[in-house]
């Protein structure tokens, strides 16, 4: 099976709760702070290859994603939360960690860190003495999300004793998200 190559920090599924046709999704860009109405709600929100080549971080999120969108509808269609300590609320904090592990800001927040670290590693030690530091070769991880969201699943049983809190719009003005 082929690896999806466009792969989405924010899920697609999510994404199509903030929709009215399942398709497209209002978008505000920030670098230019242009508003566009209808935006493929495919093409937003991702990163080619993000979680890497071989599809198998992907196929783990994919899981994820699978077990805890019906959840999420439940929430939505009936107004209720799990039981606390349900199976259901369990993986709603695993989805919570891993949402904030999975995103752009933090795999290039990591990717910096780890440069910085090279860097200072280069700096101190004395077989770099003689170097220019700007010539020193960059020092990637591939694929940098792959730490944040390891370290995010690890760390998810810190959020579940957390009371969860729903929050319902009684309003006629609707919900914005954001990645």
């Amino acid at each position: 099976m082929a690896v999806p190559r466009r792969q989405h920090f924010l899920p697609q599924f999510y994404l199509r709760g903030f929709s009215l046709d399942r398709k497209t999704v209002g978008v505000l860009r920030l670098t230019d702070d242009t508003i566009v109405a209808n935006a493929s709600i495919r093409d937003q929100c991702q990163r080619t290859n993000l979680y890497g080549a071989d599809g198998t971080l992907e196929a783990l999120l994919a899981d994820m994603e699978g077990r805890t969108a019906p959840i999420l509808a439940a929430i939505q269609r009936t107004c209720c939360l799990p039981e606390w300590g349900a199976p259901e609320h369990l993986e709603l904090c695993v989805y919570v960690a891993a949402q904030n592990g999975r995103t752009r800001a933090q795999a290039d927040a990591f990717q910096a860190t780890v440069a910085e670290l090279a860097r200072e590693v280069m700096r101190i030690h004395p077989d770099f003495a003689e170097e220019d530091p700007g010539a020193l070769p960059t020092v990637a991880v591939t694929p940098a999300v792959q730490i944040p969201l390891e370290t995010a699943w690890e760390s998810s049983f810190f959020i579940w004793d957390l009371k969860p809190l729903l929050l319902k719009n009684e309003t006629n003005r609707a919900f914005i998200t954001s990645d």
